[in-house]
């Protein structure tokens, strides 16, 4: 058979139309096996729990400079213990101020105390005593209104002229310029019931609450219920916080920035990292299809691949955040009907290795507590054949209890997907952990700080708190409600613009301050700032910064009054708000020098 000029033509392009798909399908799979291997890479060398500084290394009886004064099980105690060890203060704990007195050292800077610590006029003239030494006085929350009513001293220690009322409900907060991170702001919805005094002239307010009505009562702004406050009794400057900003690790934030009012400058470590982290997605299956078909219209992997992803992805190339996924690879271990499904796992490597993300493990399941196991051991299983060349590196909980992963995670001599974790995300305030603390020798644990799809007051001045604390914070979404919607609020398009929303406002200010990061560069940040200790003087116009057990990078802020940085060397700096600096250490000695700030 004879073929002519132009079949042969037809011929020729279909053989190298052919040949070029299966190259290309070639190409495709070595680009999936990189995206899904990890074993391969040089590991990074982890810093471990005892070559950072812990609660013990701190701990001192003779030469501490901050003195906690409170019961051990009191959640203003643990938090201030927590503080000391973010900030590199030697502290000693004592149950009440008559016994902080008999083992007094002489280089005690500060006293934390709540208002159990003070109930007796022979307390109160120990807090005198105090002050005549010249040693700040810190109140994470207000001694009873009627024994401050009952004591001339008392009064005067805090600055208070009068009490208005024991107890007055206000009608919100307004937070001043130049305390927390984030400027000044008002809180409609942040309301309490609080002793209303008025002040001594000459005290400093950082923060008041709102009066509904207030003009109509002829209320001076300068009249508000002081709820934050400075003032400065004998030799000492006294700062006290009137509410419950203690409950929970707001109270982190508010213990830097009092200290940072007692002196002309403060230097301190932070970690420097924001984390973008969605849990429970990637997700893996296609469970709870019919419901969402008839939400969506689509099945729910069709849905999560083709309308969630590209939604989110885009939302992080506006934003310029990073992503870490906390992948979900099924949510019903009752029974196996529905499948991991392996085009799902090739479709998310590649696309999380496109933007330069990371993907972690989810300990979620929508099942009772019996299935946890069940849950661990089926997706080391499925994601062991799937990924036998990918180790995960980062293991998020969420609901499941530590009971039942505490017998897998890190274990190596198990067949199973947490034994090369080194970093446990836990959510917001789980069981009050602390944010940053090791769960094991090699295991790193931090907690989410925010919830990406809310935004409440509350939840505003935590970020906040944090934020100054520690330059850090976890935006967690957890993608449970999008798969399982129980509410019109759970609808994707609602969710969506809330994160949005959430990126482009109220985290602006600090992603332009801080590095946007995966979780697993956060832990390594973090690891470095539990490592360092550091010392800083000032003579003259030059604060000398010298760093202990640098490793790479240290991170500071600085917070000036009515000063601005005029040169570094050692590092580099940013202006984040007025007086208040990022230091980026690139050296373990850094010179700052200082010029008067012309505003």
């Amino acid at each position: 058979m004879t073929i002519t000029r132009s079949s042969f033509v037809v011929i020729s392009i279909t053989m190298l139309t052919i040949l070029f798909l299966f190259q290309f399908s070639n190409l495709s799979s070595m680009y999936t096996s990189r995206a899904t291997n990890n074993n391969s890479q040089q590991q990074t060398e982890y810093l471990h729990a005892n070559e950072t500084v812990q609660h013990t290394d701190l701990m001192s009886t003779s030469s501490y400079t901050t003195a906690i004064i409170g019961d051990d099980l009191n959640i203003e105690t643990s938090i201030a213990k927590e503080w000391c060890v973010y900030v590199k203060r030697t502290y000693c704990e004592y149950k009440d101020l008559q016994t902080f007195l008999n083992k007094l050292s002489q280089h005690c800077k500060f006293v934390i105390l709540g208002a159990d610590a003070v109930s007796t006029q022979s307390e109160i003239d120990i807090l005198k005593e105090i002050t005549d030494l010249g040693i700040n006085i810190i109140f994470t929350s207000i001694p009873d209104s009627s024994l401050i009513e009952s004591s001339d001293t008392l009064q005067q220690i805090l600055g208070i002229k009068r009490i208005i009322s024991k107890n007055f409900y206000t009608n919100g907060m307004t937070l001043f310029e130049g305390f927390l991170l984030g400027g000044k702001t008002t809180y409609h919805k942040l309301k309490t019931h609080v002793p209303y005094f008025e002040l001594r002239s000459g005290t400093k307010t950082y923060a008041v609450g709102e009066v509904k009505g207030q003009k109509a009562k002829k209320i001076k702004n300068e009249e508000l219920p002081p709820l934050i406050w400075r003032t400065y009794f004998n030799n000492s400057f006294i700062l006290a916080a009137n509410g419950e900003f203690f409950e929970d690790h707001t109270g982190l934030g508010i213990l830097t920035s009092m200290l940072s009012e007692t002196d002309d400058y403060f230097i301190y470590p932070i970690v420097n990292a924001q984390s973008v982290v969605c849990q429970n997605y990637p997700y893996l299956s296609n469970e709870n299809s019919p419901e969402m078909s008839k939400h969506y219209y689509h099945s729910t992997k069709s849905f999560c691949e083709n309308v969630l992803w590209p939604d989110f992805a885009q939302i992080l190339d506006h934003t310029g955040d990073k992503f870490t996924g906390m992948i979900a690879p099924k949510f019903e271990y009752s029974h196996s009907e529905e499948k991991i499904l392996a085009e799902s796992i090739d479709y998310y490597f590649r696309q999380s290795e496109k933007i330069s993300g990371e993907l972690g493990i989810s300990g979620d399941q929508m099942e009772s507590k019996n299935f946890y196991t069940k849950k661990l051991k089926e997706d080391s299983k499925v994601l062991k054949k799937y990924l036998p060349n990918y180790a995960f590196k980062v293991f998020s909980p969420g609901k499941m209890p530590e009971e039942i992963y505490k017998d897998y995670i890190g274990k190596k001599n198990r067949d199973t997907i947490l034994s090369d974790i080194h970093t446990i995300l836990l959510s917001k305030e789980t069981e009050k952990k602390p944010i940053l603390s090791f769960y094991n020798e090699d295991i790193l644990s931090v907690t989410g700080t925010i919830d990406g799809f809310s935004h409440t007051d509350e939840e505003d001045l935590y970020l906040r708190s944090i934020e100054t604390a520690l330059g850090y914070s976890a935006a967690t979404l957890d993608f449970t409600k999008v798969v399982y919607p129980t509410s019109i609020q759970d609808d994707w398009t609602e969710l969506s613009r809330n994160f949005s929303r959430y990126l482009s406002t109220y985290w602006m200010e600090f992603r332009n301050a801080f590095d946007q990061v995966t979780i697993s560069n956060a832990d390594i940040k973090a690891r470095r700032f539990l490592a360092l200790t550091y010392n800083s003087f000032r003579r003259d116009n030059t604060i000398t910064l010298s760093i202990s057990n640098f490793q790479n990078e240290a991170s500071f802020i600085l917070n000036l009054s009515n000063e601005q940085i005029s040169s570094i060397s050692g590092g580099t700096f940013l202006k984040i708000e007025d007086d208040k600096y990022l230091i980026a250490a690139s050296e373990k000695d850094i010179v700052i020098r200082l010029a008067t700030d012309v505003k």
